[in-house]
């Protein structure tokens, strides 16, 4: 081309490139606008922006998983409000009344993370997936299990569990060093579920499998979202390989038929083989129920301990108050005494209930999850009426740890631990209270293991208090729930987290037992 010939090209010089260019920019950043800064109705919850753009509460929720919603709460104060996340966006409820009223509101539903969950987490197959999907499926899953864990088929599954329990502790007759109570729990409890669970007679679950459990528990968060479990996770991914195998020997030879086995047990086996299941299948899928049979009892066990056994006036009090429901007698087959305890009304005892609650008020940090799964709105009775609009698809969640400490309800003390201040409360502070608590979800998701880990938790605890020293017991600090769990966790650091385990004074002779619910 010589020089002055025109360029065939367009030329983005004068001011028609200039509005080329101008349209180009306000494309992008229209673009960059509706992926990383969601669009909001007017009427759906205000927005809570991240101090760092874009992920801040992603990094926030990987660093400090519910505690970090709690932190957000303090900040912004708002009952509801509207979490950008990426190019998504998130509600986070706060207030207790909408959380209630998030529990009935029928258009927001569990069920897509109960059955998402656990296909990634279980490594189950894409058609199951599907199957389970299906409108309905995992409702009438719960169906069988409600109707496993009450009545008499809980009492049943109770009185194995008690059984076992008070063959530990009438095994220990002489003083022995607990090297660290949470691991100590870590195995006796799961020894007594699985027992409840699977049967006496052929129950899979090793010491070797309860241990393969908290190494499964450790890599949850990681496995359930799928990031790079192989990289990130291969003790948790062998365990689970470990607990399968385990199992599956159990169901193939159809142990779950058994006349000493769980109702629960038997009643999902019996589920999953009707709709074409296989033993290999139900392998899969039944291991969660040893997992989360202790995933939070176990460290809601050891909270009740270090709480009582560390603090003399709480365990002066408990321990009269469980010398209430016990009968003394000297009829045992050894010549000793025969104490027996009616595990069935424990939690009916005011301080025992109020040190049960304690607990889950200072170290329960679940979080609730739902789907809106058409557009609907929820109501705010504590604000006039207050309607928000909840879109269709947009995840919902709710942690239950600021209404847990919110100091309008607790008092100023929220975050000191002080049974006293449920028995202490007057019937409108009860309510309020009551109105406050969220330590087993509700509405039609309410833990169907609640009536189980209640009383196994307090019948354990009990027998400890009246008949047993717990010399040495200290409070560690506590770190954020991990990811599905509802209760915080021990941090001990450095040092000797021992204490030795011995039988009162006056009380050596006595082998213990439970009642029953009356």
């Amino acid at each position: 081309m010589q020089d002055g010939a025109a360029d065939d090209g367009v030329s983005l010089g004068g001011p028609v490139g200039a509005a080329v260019l101008a349209v180009a920019v306000s494309l992008v950043l229209l673009v960059f606008k509706l992926a990383f800064f969601p669009s909001l109705d007017p009427r759906e919850p205000p927005l809570a922006r991240p101090r760092v753009p874009f992920v801040g509460h992603i990094l926030g929720l990987i660093k400090e998983s519910a505690s970090y919603y709690a932190r957000l709460h303090k900040r912004t104060r708002l009952p509801i409000c509207t979490l950008p996340m990426l190019n998504g966006k998130l509600y986070l409820i706060n207030s207790p009344s909408l959380i209630s009223a998030a529990m009935r509101n029928r258009d927001l539903s569990f069920d897509p993370f109960a059955v998402e969950f656990s296909v990634k987490l279980l490594d189950i197959e894409e058609k199951w997936y599907r199957a389970w999907m299906e409108p309905g499926w995992y409702q009438s899953m719960t169906d069988v299990i409600h109707a496993s864990l009450t009545g008499e088929n809980l009492r049943v599954m109770k009185a194995a569990c008690y059984r076992e329990l008070a063959a530990t502790l009438n095994g220990y007759d002489q003083t022995i060093e607990i090297k660290n109570a949470y691991d100590w729990l870590a195995l006796i409890v799961p020894r007594a579920f699985n027992k409840a669970l699977f049967g006496a007679q052929h129950n899979p679950m090793t010491d070797e499998a309860i241990q393969a459990i908290w190494d499964f528990d450790q890599g949850v968060a990681v496995m359930s979202y799928n990031l790079f479990p192989r990289l990130l996770a291969p003790k948790a991914l062998a365990a689970r390989s470990l607990l399968q195998k385990t199992l599956l020997p159990y169901y193939a030879a159809g142990y779950y038929k058994g006349d000493d086995v769980s109702a629960l047990i038997r009643g999902r086996a019996i589920k999953v083989l009707g709709e074409d299941g296989t033993p290999e299948l139900l392998a899969k899928t039944e291991m969660n129920l040893p997992w989360a049979a202790v995933t939070n009892t176990v460290p809601d066990l050891f909270w009740l301990v270090s709480n009582i056994f560390s603090r003399p006036h709480v365990l002066e009090r408990f321990r009269a108050e469980v010398g209430e429901v016990m009968t003394l007698s000297s009829d045992d087959e050894n010549g000793g005494r025969r104490g027996v305890i009616d595990a069935g009304v424990l939690i009916e005892r005011p301080y025992l209930a109020a040190t049960y609650w304690e607990v889950h008020r200072i170290y329960n940090e679940a979080l609730g999850n739902r789907r809106v799964t058409r557009d609907t709105t929820i109501a705010d009775p504590a604000d006039g009426g207050r309607e928000y609009f909840l879109k269709k698809g947009t995840n919902v969640q709710w942690a239950v740890g600021p209404p847990h400490r919110d100091t309008a309800v607790w008092g100023d003390d929220a975050e000191v631990f002080r049974p006293e201040r449920w028995v202490e409360a007057s019937a409108a502070q009860e309510r309020a209270q009551n109105r406050s608590m969220f330590p087993f979800g509700g509405g039609r998701n309410l833990c169907p293991g609640k009536a189980f880990a209640i009383s196994e938790s307090l019948a354990l605890v009990a027998v400890l208090a009246v008949g047993f020293e717990l010399d040495g017991v200290r409070l560690p600090a506590s770190t954020p729930p991990l990811v599905s769990a509802a209760m915080r966790r021990p941090y001990f650091g450095k040092g000797d987290w021992g204490f030795k385990l011995s039988r009162r004074r006056g009380w050596e002779d006595v082998t213990w037992s439970f009642k029953l619910d009356s």
